[in-house]
């Protein structure tokens, strides 16, 4: 910042009141002299001293300004190159809810921690600057060099026509001082991000052989043939195939289960929770209930921070395979049909003209009636059938209809197997909370024989029963639309109707076998239920997955944002090879802490003792040729004096 000025003597000039002293070495400490007749001494420039550098550099002023900048911009990249290296930091829990509530205190609070942060910076350039001016006036310096770097010392706008570098300086830095605080604030200020944290819980493991052991002893029949009977899942049953089949249709389907909503299907898992959950309505029990917590990892989350998480979760479902089949009384499955008038009949006002339609087979099944299918309706009236026989694919489910949504005899294969789920949460803590569901391909076992299989078909001829009325079933009613309007859209064939409608019945009983694997996990996992305690620990298999928190803090700007700390390091950088510069020309000096040239006050001070109001008269005529050194006067302190002839 400073031009190199030549060697030169430094005259003794007499003062009004006393005699001043000189310079007889530039950067030296001045000798007393007395009474001397101005004239040229011979002074020497000072010879580069390591032993007394390091210890001006290490210790007091430059020291302060050195090592302030350094802190001050080596935090600043400490934090930038912390937040890029991680991606986002986050602020603890608690302080963040309140930021998102606060966001006005909380861009105060930065704009003022940035303001300060850049106030400090901009100070350690004015002063270390002021204090190298100091220094370096021990030396013959130009009145225009020394009014320049006193200006921009003093960050101000200095105008000098004749000499640009000077303009062009002063601006530099007071756009780089200036826009320190905007740098600051750009990554210091808080922002809404969203973190990763890992969650972790357990569930009952369905291809547990204890749990096939209790099949065979009975202890899982309540949970097998009666939870999908329970009220708070007679809708969800049906409703569980009419997303999957409102999905295979690109329609936009979803239900209730367990207070949550499921988007197209449950792929039969059991909702994670983060607490207890009362389950005493869910299904019948004489005493209170609750299905145990299965998550832990957000515990201490506020409530103002929202969340949701992904999870694997073991999963169950059905391969569904159907096609049309001519089955009679002599075919293996035989298939017997039985009509019969229903005589006082009383239920809803209708007191005749009610037909008993019953279908069964000679397959032995053992659990719930699933060889038997029936259904009254009055003449006139559609209906669906379905009974279930095991088979080499564990189930073989017939499915027969009559009326308007008429489709002959059909036959399908069930092939229950466990599977492997990636589950996505909306926030937990809110009711009725979204998740979607999506099996992944990978890990599918087959489950042939296994309880949750059982469940799932008594789950579907509960859902045909349920929707079988007196006129109409909704669940063929339902097809039936679907096909309409697909039929009106696509304008498909007879042949194309079939075996679109064939793909609808599969889906829609894959939804609800999944539903009731859902409801079969959740009949299980009940305390004072099947298990007294809850699922025992030997029977759980645990689930990992990612909470993903909408909170506030810090994120990743780029690389491309590393022009906020250019402004701060450029000052800083400026500011130490100044000091450093000025303290290796002129070590151990005390008059650079006697006087600072931004100091109006000491200006005024130091050229009223160096006499310089005998020798300039006004603000006119070309001063930028004279020189000035920085020297004492005995009991007045530093003084300002003209050199001569430079």
């Amino acid at each position: 910042m400073f031009p190199e000025a030549p060697d030169s003597s430094v005259p003794f000039l007499q003062h009004p009141d006393s005699l001043m002293k000189s310079t007889t070495a530039v950067c030296e400490e001045p000798s007393e002299l007395g009474s001397l007749k101005e004239g040229p001494a011979s002074p020497h420039r000072s010879s580069f001293n390591m032993r007394t550098f390091l210890p001006n550099i290490l210790w007091g002023w430059p020291a302060l300004v050195i090592w302030g900048q350094i802190l001050l911009q080596g935090s600043a990249w400490i934090f930038f190159a912390v937040v890029e290296s991680r991606g986002a930091i986050a602020l603890p829990h608690r302080t963040a809810a309140w930021a998102q509530i606060h966001t006005r205190e909380v861009t105060l609070i930065s704009t003022l921690l940035s303001t300060a942060l850049a106030a400090c910076s901009s100070f350690l350039f004015s002063f270390g600057v002021g204090r190298s001016i100091a220094l370096r006036l021990r030396q013959p310096l130009s009145l225009a060099v020394f009014v320049s770097t006193v200006g921009i010392a003093k960050r101000s706008l200095v105008l000098q026509p004749r000499q640009w570098k000077w303009t062009a300086m002063s601006m530099g830095v007071i756009i780089l001082t200036g826009v320190q605080t905007s740098a600051w604030s750009t990554f210091l200020t808080p922002v809404g991000i969203v973190i990763q944290t890992p969650v972790s819980g357990s569930e009952i493991d369905l291809r547990s052989p204890i749990l096939h052991q209790m099949q065979s002893s009975g202890s899982l029949d309540f949970c097998i043939q009666e939870s999908g009977l329970q009220r708070a899942f007679e809708v969800g049953l049906s409703e569980s195939g009419y997303a999957l089949v409102k999905n295979n249709m690109s329609y936009p389907g979803s239900f209730d289960l367990m207070d949550h909503t499921f988007n197209v299907s449950t792929a039969g898992i059991l909702p994670t929770t983060l607490v207890s959950v009362d389950s005493t309505g869910w299904f019948e029990a004489t005493t209170p209930t609750v299905i145990p917590s299965t998550v832990q990892g957000l515990d201490d989350l506020p409530s103002e921070l929202s969340a949701n998480y992904s999870m694997v979760q073991q999963g169950f479902s059905i391969d569904v395979n159907c096609a049309l089949q001519n089955l009679t009384p002599s075919t293996s499955p035989q298939l017997v049909y039985s009509t019969d008038t229903v005589k006082d009949w009383d239920r809803s006002g209708i007191t005749s003209n009610i037909t008993l339609v019953q279908m069964w087979s000679n397959c032995t099944v053992t659990k719930i009636g699933l060889n038997v299918s029936y259904a009254y309706i009055v003449p006139g009236g559609s209906y669906i059938l379905m009974i279930a026989c095991p088979s080499a694919e564990d189930y073989v489910l017939i499915i027969a209809s009559e009326g308007s949504y008429y489709l002959p005899t059909t036959v399908c294969t069930l092939s229950p197997k466990i599977t492997t789920v990636k589950v996505e949460y909306s926030d937990p803590r809110v009711a009725h909370g979204t998740i979607g569901t999506t099996t992944l391909a990978d890990g599918a076992v087959p489950d042939l024989g296994g309880p949750t299989g059982l469940a799932a078909v008594g789950g579907i001829k509960n859902t045909l029963f349920l929707s079988q009325g007196l006129e109409t079933n909704s669940m063929g009613a339902f097809i039936h639309e679907i096909l309409t309007e697909a039929s009106i859209s696509v304008g498909v064939t007879s042949s194309a109707e079939t075996t679109l409608k064939l793909g609808l019945i599969a889906e829609y009983v894959r939804g609800v076998a999944e539903f009731s694997g859902s409801v079969f996990r959740g009949c299980l996992s009940e305390r004072n239920g099947t298990f007294i305690e809850g699922v025992p620990a030997n029977m759980t298999i645990p689930m990992v997955g990612t909470a993903f928190i909408q909170t506030m803090g810090w994120t990743r700007l780029g690389p491309s944002s590393l022009w906020v700390l250019v402004p701060g390091t450029l000052v800083a950088l400026v500011t130490i090879i100044v000091v450093v510069a000025s303290v290796a020309q002129c070590t151990g000096d005390p008059l650079s802490n006697m006087f600072d040239p931004s100091n109006a006050m000491h200006l005024v001070e130091a050229a009223a003792a160096g006499g310089l109001h005998e020798k300039f008269t006004g603000t006119s005529g070309n001063r930028e040729r004279v020189s000035i050194v920085l020297g004492t006067i005995p009991g007045r302190g530093p003084a300002l004096v003209r050199s001569p002839g430079l």
